[in-house]
């Protein structure tokens, strides 16, 4: 089931978010950690109506936060566009239900929900060294538009976005 989250559901929320905490972590990874996401960002993203989960009977197969917000930090990109756009942001798979379209899913929503509101702009970040979701933005025939860093990380962060 695609549904809207709920506070209900913060606590599996949390649990999913530390499981990929902790494997991002074995993998060398320093996109997510304690600092972020934390259970604010969620509540805050339940609170405004903009955290959507997928569910696969009882469990928690995936997450993904959708709004307009703009995604990266540095003003310079080349976008296609300057207009509003729809974006998402702190999408997470459940590792038990990856390669399975999920991740998928969650983005097809979000262009569902631009559409909707007569934007046809979606736009995506990840982090360098996310090679899974590169992997899908190239799959789904987003743009890579460039990259922005953040102080407190590694790598860079590469920037997509989609014409609808």
């Amino acid at each position: 089931m695609l549904r809207r989250a709920a506070i209900q559901d913060l606590k599996k929320i949390m649990y999913l978010v530390e499981d990929v905490v902790q494997e991002m972590k074995e993998q060398g990874s320093d996109q997510y950690d304690y600092s972020y996401p934390t259970e604010e960002h969620f509540r805050e993203d339940i609170e405004n109506g903009h955290l959507y989960i997928r569910s696969i009977g009882t469990n928690l197969a995936g997450i993904i936060s959708i709004n307009n917000e703009e995604v990266g930090f540095d003003s310079n990109l080349p976008w296609t566009k300057t207009t509003p756009c729809t974006s998402f942001h702190r999408l997470i798979v459940n590792k038990a239900y990856r390669r399975n379209g999920v991740g998928k899913e969650l983005i097809l929503l979000a262009e569902d929900i631009s559409r909707r509101h007569r934007l046809n702009y979606v736009k995506g970040d990840t982090y360098e060294i996310n090679e899974g979701m590169i992997s899908l933005f190239k799959k789904l025939n987003y743009r890579f538009v460039g990259e922005f860093r953040r102080e407190n990380k590694k790598h860079p962060f590469y920037c997509y976005e989609k014409l609808l």
